[in-house]
């Protein structure tokens, strides 16, 4: 079973349901994509991997050490997500909170959730360079996750990983505009 692998994203999310996330957007043209704030992205990345990793047979040393990963920067990613509320006031994370189960509720999930959650609030100037840094924290810590778990995978795991995570669609890609690989 994968419940060790649930739990980086088990916190991450419950996190994600109360705690603030910035709107860092620039005012864009009609049919321009937005990009996510950094705290989102990271989110989002760490959502797309616990996905692709469902339904993956690994061992129960395997299970062992993706939970004493989980153990060992779970809490630091919980913090880091944990320094979110002090960014922004009691409104705006409300209204997070509030954007957040409007999402829940219409069924949005990976990116379409984040996106929809990252555009309630619009942070100033300086909560913006506060949420990047947060956001550079929470990616320094996804990034270790990956690592870690990548390399108990084996050959075979990693490759059929790889084709699981690079078959769900990337930030903005769409029916149209997708990235071009290479």
């Amino acid at each position: 079973m994968m419940k060790t692998v649930h739990i980086l994203l088990t916190v991450a999310i419950a996190m994600l349901m109360t705690a603030p996330l910035s709107a860092q957007q620039k005012q864009h043209k009609k049919g321009a994509r937005r990009r996510l704030s950094a705290p989102a992205r990271v989110l989002a990345r760490i959502d797309k991997l616990h996905k692709s990793m469902e339904g993956m047979e690994l061992s129960d040393d395997q299970e062992e050490a993706i939970k004493k990963i989980h153990e060992e920067l779970g809490p630091k990613m919980k913090d880091a997500l944990e320094s979110l509320k002090e960014i922004l006031s009691e409104e705006q994370q409300e209204a997070v909170k509030q954007a957040a189960d409007k999402a829940k509720a219409a069924g949005k999930k990976g990116w379409a959730f984040f996106k929809a959650v990252d555009g309630a609030v619009k942070p100033t100037d300086a909560q913006k360079k506060k949420l990047d840094e947060v956001g550079k924290k929470l990616d320094t810590l996804q990034k270790a996750v990956t690592k870690k778990i990548m390399a108990l995978l084996t050959a075979e795991q990693k490759e059929t990983l790889k084709k699981k995570m690079a078959a769900r669609p990337r930030q903005g890609a769409g029916k149209r505009g997708k990235k071009k690989n290479g």
